[in-house]
């Protein structure tokens, strides 16, 4: 699909031998990105979530498996069976089914030569790969071919958005929809042809089966082509006509929507416009909703300088250039598409947590603005005659992409708590450190090898005890150790610095007790490992304070 999307802009066929360099430089872009991801896809913790869709996409295999054992006896029907549908596809989590599908297809094959938790997540390093390569292809409708392989690098070189390419999360398989998806839009607007509007509304569907956030693309097309104001109305229709195809499409992929699909539906509309809560610290405090300009905040936070300046200069230079021709651009679609997966959650009522995590799919369309601040930076009188220097322009492309490679490399495995200088790095950021768990599987090291034989751990929040017996399945944690919520049972106690998920007695231990283990970046401490004696400690000095404190009241 991204082969034939290459030339989007062109209205002229461009040289075959131009076309197959750009297809092999795609291919290569997304082998590099699934290599690098896979390769590394061991070093990063079980997140909080992983779980959960590694089970439904067991069920997924499952389901597929009765299907086909049903059909092979003449029951050709079997797949719409409802009491199959009930058993296999539950919608408890009220998520969509692309991500489940991948794992369940590809998992089998992957697990048999990957090692650990990298054979399922082999699936989402797919979809960083397409992630990559679609971004890669969209840069060349307006870009340079090295400043589109830049754009492509920088992208990945984000340590926020490195890390979650490696998780069984929904998020970058909608981020690599959503930009495949707009740049097939583009093209069908451009090239005005049937099968563009087809592959764009079958990709909707797509992005809308990764994660509800999918439909942005929607708004975000139909603004673009209204200012455009060419074909405004015929445009604008047919991209009903990819809405329609793309519902299909995700109806389709989701058997828990074929039985009652009106009143499922609903559930999944109400769960996603009525999402619980999630409590978060930002800026120093916590909050039940993050204020308003916490995604404009995170974004500036996470990222490294350099390329946030680029984000930025690109963004500037767009607005500028439209307003001054009066007329649009692939940029401003670019930078539309960017606003508005923001925008959703500006909103002060919507929950907003976990990094920029939610948001991810804003940051395909940042970088390629960056990519063409960059060529911007190039057209100006200074630097116009390093331009035509293609052996100056890869130490260029080098330079710009150092900050965002070194904070990659040098923040893994703990991406998600990379944090720029601006707000004083990781360790001085007025933000979650850690926030999806993951920092708990680098105590097992320790807790394996000084937990006394049959003995105990407490796991704080005990909402996270079930993790510890997820280790303890999988094999990282010894088979002896249990995990327990009172602390009273544990030989240890273990607890994550997510100041908005820790309980009291984490902030007791945190700020008095000494630590017999940290899981430290930059540091600052991600987890931490306290022993019993020292919880014993702690909460008796907390309770002869109280003792005090009340005993002076008068």
């Amino acid at each position: 699909m991204i082969a034939t999307t290459l030339y989007a802009g062109s209205v002229t066929r461009r040289p075959s031998k131009e076309l197959q360099l750009d297809l092999t430089l795609a291919g290569a872009l997304a082998l590099f990105t699934f290599l690098v991801i896979v390769a590394t896809a061991n070093d990063i913790g079980i997140t909080y979530d992983e779980p959960v869709y590694a089970g439904e996409a067991m069920r997924a295999q499952e389901w597929l498996g009765e299907v086909f054992r049903l059909t092979s006896r003449g029951e050709v029907l079997a797949f719409t069976k409802p009491e199959l549908i009930e058993r296999y596809w539950r919608g408890k989590d009220m998520q969509p089914a692309l991500l489940k599908w991948a794992i369940a297809l590809l998992g089998p094959i992957s697990s048999a030569w990957l090692p650990g938790l990298a054979g399922f997540r082999a699936a989402t390093a797919l979809f960083a790969a397409l992630m990559v390569a679609a971004t890669f292809a969209a840069a060349r409708v307006t870009m340079s071919r090295g400043s589109a392989i830049g754009a492509a690098f920088l992208l990945l070189g984000l340590p926020h958005v490195f890390s979650l390419a490696h998780l069984m999360s929904l998020d970058v398989p909608v981020a690599a929809m959503t930009t495949l998806t707009t740049l097939l839009c583009y093209q069908a607007v451009t090239r005005q042809r049937l099968g563009w509007w087809m592959a764009a509304g079958l990709s909707f569907g797509l992005a809308v089966s990764a994660k509800m956030n999918g439909v942005l693309v929607l708004p975000a097309m139909a603004t673009w082509i209204v200012i455009r104001r060419e074909r405004t109305r015929e445009n604008l229709l047919k991209l009903g006509g990819v809405a329609a195809l793309g519902f299909v499409t995700f109806v389709a992929t989701w058997p828990f929507l074929w039985i009652d699909p009106l009143d499922r539906l609903g559930q999944f509309m109400r769960f996603h416009f009525q999402h619980y809560p999630v409590h978060v610290y930002y800026l120093g405090k916590v909050h039940l909703l993050a204020p308003w300009h916490y995604p404009l905040v995170m974004i500036a936070a996470t990222t490294p300088i350099l390329p946030l300046a680029m984000m930025l200069g690109g963004s500037s230079w767009t607005l500028t250039d439209c307003v001054r021709r009066r007329a649009s651009s692939p940029e401003l679609l670019w930078l539309l598409s960017a606003g508005i997966q923001i925008a959703a959650f500006v909103n002060p009522s919507t929950p907003k947590y976990n990094g920029v995590r939610l948001f991810v799919a804003a940051f395909p369309f940042l970088c390629l603005l960056a990519g063409r601040a960059f060529e911007w930076a190039l057209s100006l009188p200074l630097t116009a005659r390093l331009k035509a220097q293609p052996r100056v322009l890869v130490p260029l492309w080098l330079l710009a992409l150092t900050p965002s490679l070194t904070a990659t490399v040098g923040s893994h495995p703990f991406g998600m708590s990379f944090y720029n200088g601006l707000v004083g790095g990781t360790r001085y950021a007025p933000f979650e450190p850690t926030f999806w768990g993951d920092a708990y599987f680098h105590t097992l090291p320790y807790l394996n090898e000084h937990v006394p034989k049959n003995g105990a751990v407490c796991v704080l929040p005990d909402s996270v005890v079930w993790l510890f017996d997820y280790y303890r399945n999988l094999g990282m944690l010894r088979q002896d150790i249990r995990a327990v919520a009172n602390w009273e049972e544990g030989d240890y106690v273990v607890f994550h610095t997510r100041q908005s998920e820790m309980p009291p007695l984490a902030h007791t231990l945190y700020g008095t007790a000494r630590r017999a283990f940290n899981v430290r970046h930059e540091g600052r401490a991600l987890a931490v490992v306290v022993r019993q004696s020292e919880v014993k400690w702690a909460v008796e000095r907390d309770r002869l304070r109280g003792v005090k404190k009340n005993s002076a009241r008068p």
